[in-house]
């Protein structure tokens, strides 16, 4: 949102000078009719009044109507390019930029000596859900584990479609304890919780947790390691969350 404000920042400035031009051309349209009125200004230069007043709308519009334009290119602009970067479905981003936010994320982390932490989710038994209720049961169900993950992350926490029924969080200056717990609290909320639109159905999701070094890491080795985590979790019964730390997977 802020980053959308910055970039209509243009907009707001040319409107700002558009009315700031017509404001002074009207100021001074009132000054010459006040001097004419007076005799302080000879009728054989009357018509400068109009001609600046001609001008001061002609300039008024154009400005006006070519920040309307700009206004218009910009919001379609940003539009498409949130339709680049998020999940149609879900509206979170999809892999389109998770290289770039995981890289800054990793090199800002590495600068304050801080963690950060991946969290791989996926939901269980999906396919079933779309073989038994059908792929509107099936959406709802992905839209729902969505809603229910971002209730429990920070406004800075990132969300990714990775994947079929796979999602990938980012969580920044996140050490493992609290990706734990964060991963943990997401299991349980989703566990617990039930769609109202489909009361019959009950989802569990397993999730794999990765935990960077202070040191610059490698954002495809950090989602590699919780890959493996995660799949350590399904096969050890799924709706649980393991944790990958030092090439060994710890099942919570």
């Amino acid at each position: 949102m802020a980053q959308a404000k910055g970039e209509f920042s243009g907009v707001y400035r040319a409107l700002i000078f558009a009315f700031v031009v017509n404001i002074i051309q009207l100021g001074s349209r009132f000054t010459l009719l006040v001097l004419h009125q007076f005799d302080l200004f000879t009728p054989a230069k009357a018509a400068l009044i109009h001609s600046l007043g001609y001008y001061g709308l002609t300039t008024f519009a154009f400005l006006t109507l070519g920040s309307c334009l700009y206004l218009v290119y910009k919001k379609t602009s940003i539009e498409m390019r949130d339709n680049m970067e998020r999940d149609p479905l879900t509206g979170v981003f999809n892999r389109h930029n998770l290289q770039l936010k995981l890289q800054n994320e990793l090199q800002r982390a590495s600068r304050s000596k801080q963690h950060v932490s991946i969290v791989m989710i996926d939901v269980d038994h999906f396919k079933k859900v779309n073989d038994s209720l059908g792929h509107v049961a099936g959406d709802l169900a992905l839209c729902h584990v969505v809603k229910l993950a971002r209730d429990q992350l920070r406004p800075y926490d990132a969300i990714f479609r990775y994947g079929g029924e796979e999602f990938l969080i980012c969580l920044p200056d996140t050490g493992s304890d609290a990706a734990l717990t964060i991963a943990n609290r997401i299991r349980k909320h989703i566990a617990q919780s039930k769609i109202s639109a489909l009361p019959e159905l009950k989802l569990t999701i397993s999730v794999g947790v990765a935990t960077s070094s202070t040191e610059i890491a490698d954002w495809q080795q950090l989602i590699q390691d919780a890959d493996r985590a995660l799949y350590q979790a399904k096969r050890q019964g799924r709706n649980q969350v393991s944790y990958y730390v030092d090439e060994a997977i710890n099942v919570t």
